[in-house]
């Protein structure tokens, strides 16, 4: 189900279809679940189980979001329950949330904000790349 809710959002974004294109985009999911759901279930849980293993996301290696909860085709929530639970598990995470952004529009949008987060989130990777390898900034 989460599945088709994303693709649904991919297919016909809320605000820029019609009625009838999201009832089309509705049916379409629900096929696609009917033929191929268990495949979806798989690679689903296959790729949350990677973002899990320390070889992926080294656990002192920062982690940056750029969202916004306006978001037709992120859901912001689902981002939020991600990095709560790189969070938990000791990653340091950082996250810029805006109110409203276009998906994918972030940097147009809001130019310095992103900018400015993106900086922070290289300053504490080269921080976190240097301590692991033992190496000093110069």
């Amino acid at each position: 189900d989460f599945l088709s809710q994303n693709g649904v959002r991919f297919l016909a974004p809320p605000s820029k279809s019609s009625h009838v294109t999201q009832m089309a985009a509705r049916a379409l999911a629900k096929a696609l679940d009917l033929c191929l759901g268990s495949t979806f279930e798989i690679q689903r849980a296959d790729f949350w189980d990677t973002l899990k293993k320390p070889y992926c996301l080294p656990a002192s290696a920062p982690t940056l979001f750029l969202l916004s909860k306006d978001d037709e085709l992120a859901d912001a929530d689902v981002v939020m329950l991600l990095a709560d639970y790189l969070r938990g598990s000791g990653r340091p995470v950082m996250v810029k949330c805006w109110e409203t952004s276009e998906h994918v529009g972030h940097l147009r949008q809001h130019s310095s904000e992103y900018q400015n987060a993106v900086k922070k989130w290289l300053d504490c990777a080269e921080i976190s790349w240097r301590t692991r390898n033992g190496n000093e900034r110069r």
